[in-house]
């Protein structure tokens, strides 16, 4: 009907601080929830991407946080509050079940996050947010195929 919220984050990135102000909680939401599939998952490349995803997203998650409290110091986001995209999978008795879950909603959630970094190159970022924005791209879009051949295995 056209009244409902969008949870197209990209809609939402209309400035560089909106780009960064939403990917913290974009990136804390991977973070919880890959934390929440390495308690329960004995697949080696499902470990080896979830500790490649949360390592490298807690990383970034500071470099935002100093750069919002840094060059972007007194500007703010006014948009929509950030909304969760992915399911909980803590309570998912079934590893098996909780991988698929996961798997799934990652490469929607990264497909968000390569959305949003492409609506923000569009607006002619500094150097650093472009710098930032490309590796994001370059690096999700490489964890989705990868993800999606997993999918193919359940």
């Amino acid at each position: 009907t056209g009244t409902e919220i969008s949870h197209n984050h990209a809609d939402m990135v209309n400035s560089e601080v909106d780009f960064v102000a939403l990917m913290i909680p974009h990136h804390q939401e991977a973070v919880d929830s890959t934390i929440s599939l390495l308690n329960v998952t004995q697949n080696p490349t499902l470990q080896y991407l979830g500790n490649n995803i949360v390592t490298s997203q807690q990383e970034e998650i500071q470099m935002m946080q100093e750069r919002l409290s840094g060059i972007f110091a007194g500007r703010t986001y006014t948009g929509i509050p950030y909304m969760p995209m992915m399911r909980e999978i803590r309570t998912i008795s079934s590893t098996q079940t909780a991988e698929k879950m996961w798997l799934e909603d990652m490469v929607a959630h990264h497909q968000g996050a390569v959305d949003m970094a492409k609506k923000v190159l569009t607006l002619s970022p500094r150097q650093e947010i472009k710098t930032f924005a490309e590796n994001i791209i370059k690096v999700q879009s490489d964890e989705i195929k990868l993800m999606n051949q997993l999918l193919s295995n359940y």
